[in-house]
């Protein structure tokens, strides 16, 4: 452009105007001979100039005052004339000096760069960009970074069942106040991409913040983020940084995403796991099993939407529901034995339950629509079984040993008139009688391998000792055909020996919710050719309490 100065009045011949080196200002005056020029140098008035036509520039140092017309330093480049004015309506002006075209042209290849700079932001070059450095060094393909990091979400996202959005990108992070001696266009050890979020997530924290990893040494720097970001959990933006990318996109005020809800479960499955947020199911004050030496306990049962927490979440597979239950092993009713208990779908092959590992996981189960489900537990041959969820018991469940009384006290003495006949004579003797205590078993005490055909019975066994005073030290006990059980209904149950061949040992099968009933010593009996007649039947009252 031209040095300030005045100059010919492009639009009023005969007077000049004052041209502040940008553009002419308002300033003007008559033109008179001698008047100073642009280099301040006595010019001499001049032909009246084209409307328009630029002013020339004064000449070279040294030489001021130098006339316009000098034909060896030419006219230099004009300022813009006034509003409406350009192109200017004159001649063109002669060729600028060689000093002025020079700089002219390096004025216009810094616009060039300048420009070309703007573009390559626009375009995401290949190269670095001075806008984006790290360590004070340019970054090579800022963009292929950020895509790199880009297609490791993506891959992340459906790994971990996640969701994201269409502006979901990734953004080179700088600080807000950058701390001392380090340049304003450096760039954080981490890219931060989002948003995302994966089940159980939270809205407000939706950004991976993904390390960098650099190479290279002068120049350009080599970034690419770190491997294994599988552990990587989203969190929110950190407002003392800011956000950038070489297309200039910033972070979206609103994610748009929520938290994914987790995937389906395996079909069929049988395994344990935490509840994660989902409500405990409600307990079960008597889902039990008691075995002959070992038992289970179905503490807690129902039907869940889901199980887990975040990437381990699941829900129901199609076409079939959840049921989380917790089990406790405990002894049996004559003993403690390591047991497993079973999980049957239907009529389906009985598999193992799992052993939860931690204490607060649960045994998970998937079960089909419509299909029924329980527990097993096979204990000395004997197979008992819990319905899931609602730990009604099996049809062959022990009934008896479910009860919290089994046992009552008589404690009662009594007399028993016995007359002994046989072919050599007869004799009249009276036994004693002491009975304590009564109970009812389902393995026979004793006996433990043999129990009541029904599960819905009881043995009762009356523990009674019979003596005679002229025998001191031994015991006797009646044959079954001279004890009976009267229940109040009216039954007459028969007593049966379950002792063996030259042994007594007396009990009866009852109601397995058996309470009250009358032990009835009486009738006749041939016992090794000695017929025994009890005189007088004998009646002992037994009760156990309910429950």
């Amino acid at each position: 452009m031209a040095e300030a100065g005045w100059y010919p009045d492009p639009q009023e011949p005969g007077f000049v105007r004052f041209f502040d080196g940008r553009q002419w200002t308002g300033e003007r005056r008559p033109l008179a001979s001698g008047f100073q020029g642009a280099a301040g140098g006595a010019q001499p008035s001049q032909p009246t100039q084209h409307i328009g036509a630029p002013p020339q520039q004064a000449g070279p140092a040294g030489a001021p005052g130098a006339p316009w017309s000098t034909p060896q330093h030419g006219r230099p480049p004009a300022p813009p004339a006034p509003a409406g004015q350009w192109p200017p309506a004159g001649p063109p002006a002669p060729a600028a000096p060689r000093r002025s075209h020079a700089r002219l042209i390096g004025a216009l290849a810094a616009v060039v760069v300048v420009a070309a700079g703007v573009v390559a932001w626009l375009l995401w070059p290949g190269g670095g960009s001075p806008a984006l450095t790290y360590g004070g060094r340019p970054i090579a393909a800022p963009a292929s970074v950020l895509t790199s990091a880009e297609q490791q979400v993506a891959a992340l996202v459906g790994t971990r069942h996640g969701a994201d959005a269409p502006s979901t990108r990734c953004y080179f992070a700088r600080p807000r106040t950058a701390p001392a001696g380090r340049p304003d266009s450096d760039v954080e050890q981490t890219v931060w991409c989002g948003p995302v979020l994966f089940v159980d997530g939270e809205r407000s924290q939706n950004y991976l913040a993904i390390p960098l990893m650099s190479s290279g040494s002068g120049g350009a720097v080599t970034l690419r983020t770190a491997p294994g970001i599988d552990s990587i959990q989203p969190q929110a933006l950190d407002q003392r940084l800011d956000y950038v990318r070489p297309d200039g996109l910033t972070p979206p005020k609103d994610a748009g995403i929520s938290a994914p809800k987790p995937p389906a479960a395996e079909p069929d499955l049988l395994t344990t796991a935490p509840l994660g947020p989902t409500p405990t199911p409600k307990g079960l004050p008597d889902a039990r099993i008691v075995g002959r030496t070992a038992g289970v306990t179905l503490l807690a049962a129902g039907e869940i939407p889901r199980y887990g927490e975040g990437d381990a979440a699941r829900s129901a597979p199609p076409g079939q529901k959840l049921y989380a239950f917790f089990v406790k092993y405990g002894r049996g009713d004559i003993g403690r034995a390591k047991a497993t208990a079973e999980f049957v779908v239907g009529n389906g092959t009985p598999r193992p339950l799992p052993v939860p590992t931690d204490p607060e996981d649960w045994i998970i189960a998937a079960v089909p629509d419509g299909s029924s489900a329980k527990i097993v537990l096979d204990n000395a041959g004997y197979e008992q079984s819990l319905s899931v969820p609602d730990g009604a018991p099996g049809p062959d469940n022990i009934a008896v040993l479910l009860r919290k009384h089994r046992a009552g006290v008589i404690a009662d003495r009594v007399s028993i008139p016995v007359h002994l006949a046989n072919s050599s004579g007869s004799a009249d003797v009276v036994l004693k009688a002491d009975a304590s205590t009564a109970s009812l078993d389902f393995w026979i005490p004793g006996h433990t391998f043999r129990h009541p055909t029904s599960a819905r019975d009881a043995v009762l066994s009356v523990h009674a000792s019979y003596y005679y005073a002229d025998s001191p030290g031994k015991t006797y006990g009646f044959d079954p055909a001279l004890l009976h059980l009267r229940l109040p209904d009216g039954t007459l149950v028969n007593a049966q020996n379950v002792a063996g061949k030259d042994k007594i040992y007396d009990v009866f099968v009852v109601p397995a919710d058996f309470t009250r009933g009358t032990l009835e010593i009486g009738g006749q009996d041939i016992v090794q050719g000695v017929t025994v007649t009890i005189e007088r039947t004998i009646r002992i009252p037994i009760s156990i309490p309910a429950g």
